[in-house]
Formats: structure tokens, C-alpha cells, sequence
């Protein structure tokens, strides 16, 4: 056993300060209901001095409020020789009392426990009051407690826990043996204990409180990034989705194709944070941006002298991505030298720094991405089809913006949300013809393209106003080519929807260059036909007012100005 004197002189200035804080009021046995007020001492028993000792320890060493309940329950019945015991909390919800810990316990004794601690609740003023019963068969206190009687409870005491000025609970022991009564000595050490258990479990409370908030973010963070960068609602996105969820949760390699500007860093960002690498590094790199020299060093490191510009070592970026995740964008423009030493990466999990030749071990995720066929450079010969194979375990394929179209809405305003708050602007709103021009555009550039067209607008906008199609750039808001999506001469097929926009006053196909004034009419004209003429509705579906619709149709020529 531990020399006593060691953990008195670590536990003592807790004690001293319990000693300072502690007080309440004592039930015993006798004609006095509530007895004069009962002090805390120090106990003087080495055994209990070692008990508090574990206890406290139990304060920095426990932080599951489960596990640190029933530890210093299972060390208080060994203290104090008790037979049985329950350690109830104050639900904060409910703020009643219920059994978190329990030994030894039966029902009709949890029942009368439960009363005993409320009896301690009701009572709690500025002084909290303590139940010892020496010899329960003389204490006419408890005869009603059918417990007492048939279960043959010869001693309990029923003391409160509290952390500074707050009642987290209470803990009951009981005796059913003749051969142990609780004196006052055993409530002594009983009421230091709870002082101490109360910190332990406060603190315990309040690590778990931190734990489910950084929990809540985390998952909030996820939730964030993948549906509020990943926008995603259009039927052509749903397999894309699909296959990253799948993939998140372990550290397959993953190849993301598509052409540029679809959003293939996005893709990898949402598999890496929302994975199981998420609290660890990630890094990007375009190896197209990198001149052939640089990229072996960037990639791998280099030692000091190994080359003219060397003048220190460098760590590589999969070093710097170690039990993370490396996102190599355009890895179809790495050389074949390059090529053999990613090969060697992804095979044995071992990268060189130029100028040595001890390899180093890295555990590192690799997501790569390309808007090339690598089958067709592979076949052409000059991507490794090693390489190829290693890097294609999965493949997400991302399809340009001009066939998800539906998701065209969304974006813009996620986009003008972000670039109002970056360029702080407040626009009053967003006019509904927009919606058309840039549904209507191709976007050769795809998501890229058209982020910098809405932060262009919300740029150019004014406080208060809405951004209408003037703010548009000169290729959306002149004229247009025919698109695959448009249909024959004089009508237009927007996504969702197989029926036509019929496009008045374009006769033949040269003249299929809509403004945003007949794409605007035609929309009016198909709302108003689905929902029957009903102007209100119309109005509503398109975020109009009745009299701001009229007005549309009047200036559109749908309606007379009388």
C-alpha cells in the first residue's frame, strides 16, 4: 500500500479547502429531527486517506462520467464497509434525481433512496442537510420505509453531492449486516468524499459537454461542406454523391475526372474532411501549375546541396500530408520520372528526397484528378499503366455544368450568398430572369465559369437592389449560340421539364439567338399555362408579387397596358 503520509501531503490542500467550504446539517438518531450543525472533519484513518487520494486522481485520470460514477462508488462501499450503494444525479432537463450508479441494489431500496434524496433536495437552502441512521430498528424516523424492515437495513446514510454552490446528487450506502452501524467518523469521511466526487463529476459533465459540442461541429462542418460547396440536387449529381459518401469512410485511392472547372478539388475536400483522415493534413497540388524542374522536389523533398538552389533540406508535401491526404490535380502532366516515384509511393508507402537514398515511410491517402483520358495517354504511352491501375482503384466521374443544368439556381445563390459577404454587399434580391440567361449557357468553363460570372454581378451590384440582367457579362446578355439543349427553331427545353419554351418572333435557325427578354416571356407564359391562368399562383411559384407579374406582362407584351 501506498505510505500514507504521501497521499495526505498531496490531497491535503483539497481537503483543507473542503474543510473550509463544507457544512450542512446532520438527521440521526435521537429526538431532534435536525441536530446541531454538523462540521466536516478530516478523517484520520490511513485506508481513507488513500481513498480520497484515488478519488482525486480519478478527477484528471476519468473523464467518462459512466466509468468515473462507478469507480468511486465501487472505492466509497470499500472505505466504508458498506454493503449496498446508489449514487443518484439531478437530471438537468428534468431536475429529478436519477440512479446513475447503483450496487447491490433492489427496487423497494432504490424507491426509498430516491425519497431520502429528495428529502435532501427539498430541504437544500444555504446549508444542505445529511441523513445517518446508526441503528434503524430503534429510529422511528424510517419505520414507514417498508425497505428498512423486510430487507433488514441495519445503517444507511444519505449524503448530498455538490461542486461549488450547485447539487449534482446525492449518494446512498446502507448495512445489512449486523456486524457494521455507520458512525459519525464514517459520515465525516462520506460528506468528504462527495466533495471531492462532486469536482470529479462536474468536471467529467463538462469534458462531455465539450466532447458532443466539438462532435456537433464537426458534424455540422460535414453537413456544410459537402451540401453547402457540394451542390448537388440535379439527378446527373445523385451518382456522384452516392459514390462519395460510399467512399469517405475509408482511404481507397480515388481518381476524379471531368473537365475543368467542375469542381474536382471540391470533391476531394468533401472526401477528405467528412473521412476518417479528417483531423489530419490536407494537401493540394496542381501539377500542371508546377515547372517539371520543381515538381520532384515539391512532391518528394530534397537534401540540402542536392541540386544548385538546395541551400536546406526540405520535407516533400506527401511527408508534410503524413496520415492525411495528398490531392494531386492534373496528374495526367507529371513526367515518367515523376510518374515512377508517385508509382513507388502508392506501391510501398516509401518516398526518396532528391540528393538521398534512404527511403522514408508515409501513410498518405492520395486522391488525384484529371481532365485528360489517361486510358487514351496510356495507350498513346505516355502515362505508366501501372500508374494508370493504381491510381484508378475508384473513379468519380464529374459531369460538366451544361448537363446538370437543375443545379444551375442553386449554385448562383450559394454563390451570391459567399461573394455578398466577402465583397460585402446586401443586395435586395436576385431578378428572376437571371435564373433563365444562366440556365440557358453553356458554361465551357463549367462551375468555375460560373462563380466568377455571380461574383462579377454581386461585385457590380448595389446595396439594397436587385441584380438584374444588366450586370450580366456581354456573352450572356448578348447573343447566344445554339446550344445541344435547345430544341427546334423558336423553342427552348429547360431541364425538368419535357415540354418547350416556345420562343416568339424567331423564325429559322440563324435567328435562335434569345435574349433575356423572350427567354423571360416564354417563362411567364409556361408558369401561367401550368397553373392555369391563376395569376397569384404564378406569381408566388416565381417569387413575384401579383402587381410585380402584371407589370412583367405588361413590359413583355403578354398584357395590354389598359
Amino acid at each position: 500500500m501506498t505510505d500514507p503520509k504521501d497521499p495526505l501531503e498531496r490531497v491535503s490542500g483539497i481537503l483543507e479547502e473542503l474543510a473550509a467550504n463544507a457544512g450542512g446539517e446532520i438527521e440521526h438518531d435521537g429526538a431532534e429531527a435536525l441536530a446541531s450543525s454538523h462540521r466536516f472533519r478530516l478523517p484520520t484513518d490511513a485506508t481513507r486517506f488513500e481513498t480520497l487520494y484515488q478519488v482525486t486522481q480519478a478527477v484528471t485520470s476519468i473523464l467518462d462520467p459512466v466509468e468515473l460514477r462507478e469507480r468511486t462508488l465501487d472505492l466509497l462501499l470499500d472505505a466504508i464497509e458498506a454493503d449496498r450503494g446508489t449514487i443518484f444525479v439531478v437530471d438537468p432537463d428534468t431536475g429529478r434525481l436519477e440512479p446513475a450508479a447503483t450496487r447491490n441494489i433492489d427496487n423497494e431500496t432504490l424507491e426509498d433512496a430516491t425519497c431520502y434524496s429528495n428529502n435532501i433536495l427539498q430541504k437544500a437552502g444555504g446549508e444542505l442537510p445529511v441523513i445517518l441512521s446508526y441503528d434503524t430498528r430503534g429510529d422511528t424516523r424510517f419505520n414507514r420505509f417498508q425497505s428498512v424492515a423486510t430487507l433488514e437495513i441495519h445503517s444507511f446514510m444519505c449524503v448530498p453531492i455538490r461542486h461549488d454552490d450547485d447539487l449534482i446528487g446525492t449518494v446512498y450506502v446502507d448495512c445489512r449486516s449486523g456486524r457494521k452501524r455507520f458512525t459519525e467518523d464514517d459520515l465525516n469521511f462520506l460528506v468528504a468524499f462527495t466533495n471531492i466526487a462532486g469536482a470529479a463529476l462536474r468536471n467529467a459533465a463538462s469534458h462531455q459537454d465539450v466532447l458532443q459540442e466539438n462532435r456537433t461541429l464537426k458534424k455540422e462542418m460535414s453537413e456544410r461542406f459537402v451540401f453547402e460547396n457540394l451542390i448537388a440536387s440535379s439527378a446527373a449529381m445523385q451518382p456522384v454523391v452516392d459514390l462519395v459518401r460510399r467512399v469517405m469512410e475509408s482511404s481507397v485511392t480515388v481518381q476524379i475526372a471531368g473537365e475543368t472547372g467542375t469542381g474536382k478539388e471540391v470533391i476531394a475536400r468533401a472526401i477528405h474532411h467528412n473521412g476518417v483522415r479528417a483531423s489530419q493534413p490536407f494537401v493540394a497540388i496542381n501539377c500542371a501549375a508546377m515547372p517539371e524542374t520543381l515538381v520532384e522536389s515539391e512532391l518528394f523533398g530534397h537534401r540540402r546541396g542536392a541540386f544548385t538552389d538546395a541551400k536546406e533540406n526540405k520535407k516533400g508535401l506527401f511527408e508534410a500530408a503524413d496520415q492525411g491526404t495528398i490531392f494531386l490535380d492534373e496528374v495526367g502532366e507529371l513526367s515518367p520520372a515523376v510518374q515512377a516515384k508517385l508509382l513507388r509511393v502508392l506501391q510501398e508507402g516509401e518516398v526518396t528526397r532528391i540528393g538521398e537514398s534512404d527511403p522514408r515511410h508515409v501513410d498518405v491517402r492520395v486522391i488525384s484528378a484529371t481532365n485528360r483520358d489517361l486510358e487514351n495517354e496510356v495507350a498513346a504511352g505516355s502515362f505508366r499503366e501501372d500508374l494508370f491501375y493504381r491510381l484508378n482503384v475508384v473513379v468519380v466521374k464529374l459531369p460538366p455544368l451544361r448537363e446538370r443544368r437543375e443545379d444551375i439556381p442553386l449554385l448562383m445563390t450559394h454563390f451570391v450568398e459567399k461573394y455578398s459577404q466577402r465583397h460585402n454587399k446586401k443586395p435586395a434580391g436576385i431578378d428572376p430572369s437571371i435564373v433563365t440567361s444562366l440556365t440557358a449557357f453553356d458554361w465551357p468553363g463549367n462551375v468555375r465559369e460560373l462563380e466568377n460570372e455571380v461574383e462579377r454581378m454581386v461585385a457590380l451590384s448595389r446595396d439594397r437592389e436587385l441584380i438584374t440582367p444588366a450586370l450580366l457579362s456581354a456573352k450572356l446578355n448578348g447573343p447566344s449560340e445554339p446550344t445541344e439543349e435547345r430544341g427546334q427553331c423558336g423553342t427552348l427545353l429547360l431541364p425538368g421539364d419535357p415540354r418547350p419554351l416556345k420562343l416568339e418572333g424567331m423564325e429559322g435557325e440563324r435567328e435562335l439567338k434569345p435574349r433575356v427578354d423572350l427567354f423571360e416571356k416564354a417563362l411567364l407564359l409556361r408558369e401561367l399555362e401550368l397553373h392555369k391562368g391563376n395569376k397569384t399562383s404564378t406569381a408566388k411559384t416565381l417569387g413575384l408579387s401579383r402587381a410585380g407579374l402584371n407589370k412583367k406582362l405588361v413590359k413583355l407584351g403578354v398584357l395590354g397596358n389598359g
